[in-house]
Parts: C-alpha cells; structure tokens; sequence
C-alpha cells in the first residue's frame, strides 16, 4: 500500500509538466450504497457522504484524464438483535483515476479504476458505536462509470457508479464475501485554470 501511495505522489504531480491544461474542482455529494454478499443477508442501502478534489488535465478536444482524492462512507444497514437496525460505516480514502469522454459540449462519460484504502470502519446506531476496522479489509479496488452533466460553466453534476471488486470482510468463511456497491451523485465547483 505504502508503493501505491509514493506512486500516486509522484504521478499525479507529473501530470501537470504532461498536459498544459488543468481544471482544479471541489465536490461533495451523496453516497447511496450496500455490498453484494454470497450469504442471503437482509441489507439495505446505506445514505452517506463523499467530499474531496478532482483535477482534470485535457488531453484532447473530447477527452480528458480525471483523477479524485475523496473522502467517502460506503458500507451498509444491517439487522441485529436485539439492536435493531445498524449502519456499518467504512470511511475510505478513495483515488478515482477515470478517462473523461466529452459526448456533447453539457454532456460527459467516465470510466476508469478506483482505489480505496480504509481508514476507520464502525458499526452505528442510537444504541451501540463500535469500532470494527479490524474485521475488514484495507484495501478495495473498484471499477468506476458515469455520466456528468454542465450546469453552468463552473458548476456540474454527476452519477457515477462503484463496482467493488475486492473481498472487503476478512471472516468470508463465517458471514460471506462482501463486495462493495455504491452509487454517488455529486455536484462540482470547478476553478479553472490554464497555463
């Protein structure tokens, strides 16, 4: 995890010498998400929040290369007794690095990996507050896509969704695989700026 990090340190940056123009954002959003589990579990969705920057570099009239740096709760709501229903909450640090297809001047698509590394895990609600980071994996590789759409020249929305790939739960024998799922929608506030 430590060579992805000094990677991601090194290769973002070298963007800016490769493409001479930049668009710097700052966007937050909704995350409504669940896992896709091998063992018949009662999950429901679990609403939550991402918030962080996105720097797009041009590389050619329709295409651009987009790379986030987000915080983002995924994770799910489950049933236990005599709790009741509970928030399993996984914060992660998440490195989305997605190729962007401008279809139309307000229209856009975007697909690519994305890379999460967990920082806290919880199981929440008005009765219990615990922490289990312990009980899942730190990291999670997904497959990302989406459409976005320009609302004024500065402001766009997005959906995307998350295609988790990585088993996130470390007792797979006991309760099942767990895979993340998540579906975002989020607004940006881009800042331009061109050299």
């Amino acid at each position: 995890m430590n060579k992805l990090f000094i990677l991601l340190f090194f290769f973002i940056p070298g963007l800016n010498s490769a493409f001479a123009q930049k668009d710097i954002g700052i966007k937050f959003g909704l995350n409504i998400s669940n896992v896709n589990h091998s063992n018949e579990n009662n999950f429901t969705n679990l609403l939550d929040f991402n918030s962080g920057v996105a720097v797009r570099f041009k590389m050619s009239d329709k295409f651009l290369l987009n790379t986030e740096v987000l915080a983002s709760t995924k994770g799910f709501n489950s049933l236990l007794i005599p709790q009741g229903t509970i928030a399993n909450q996984l914060t992660y640090l998440s490195f989305p690095v997605l190729i962007h297809y401008c279809a139309t001047d307000k229209i856009y698509f975007q697909l690519g990996p994305e890379f999460n590394f967990l920082t806290k895990a919880k199981m929440k609600n008005s009765a219990v507050d615990e922490s289990v980071t312990k009980d899942y994996n730190r990291f999670d590789f997904s497959i990302a896509g989406g459409v976005g759409f320009k609302i004024l020249k500065v402001l766009n929305l997005e959906t995307r969704y998350s295609f988790g790939l990585s088993q996130i739960n470390k007792d797979a024998n006991n309760i099942g695989s767990h895979k993340n799922r998540t579906l975002q929608i989020n607004l940006i506030y881009l800042l331009r700026s061109k050299e």
